[in-house]
């Protein structure tokens, strides 16, 4: 019984459009490399506290998150006007032909 329910969890899930939301997508992207500055630059810095290691690692992280968000969101709304050119493109073309028959 739970093996149903959980596919039918699943299931609406598929087309989910938060699974594609760029903020998920861009701020894990900002998350490795912070966590690999607070990991590794206190051995290159002796004298890096462990709280400048964080602000610094924070600081890489919210950067790249907030470069890698736009830049994806940018690209989202630039595929959705083209979509929406092609379809009125399509419309006016379809219209264009009604009105040729009309003429004839």
């Amino acid at each position: 019984m739970s093996g149903n329910a959980m596919e039918e969890g699943l299931m609406t899930q598929i087309n989910n459009s938060s699974h594609l939301d760029p903020s998920r997508i861009g701020f894990l992207a900002g998350f490795v490399p912070a966590l690999l500055i607070v990991i590794f630059l206190p051995g290159f810095i002796p004298r890096l506290t462990g709280f400048g290691a964080t602000m610094i690692a924070l600081s890489t992280g919210l950067i790249i998150g907030v470069m890698v968000t736009r830049r994806l969101a940018g690209k989202i709304r630039a595929a959705q006007v083209a979509r929406m050119i092609a379809a009125r493109a399509r419309a006016e073309a379809h219209t264009q032909r009604q009105i040729k028959e009309l003429n004839i």
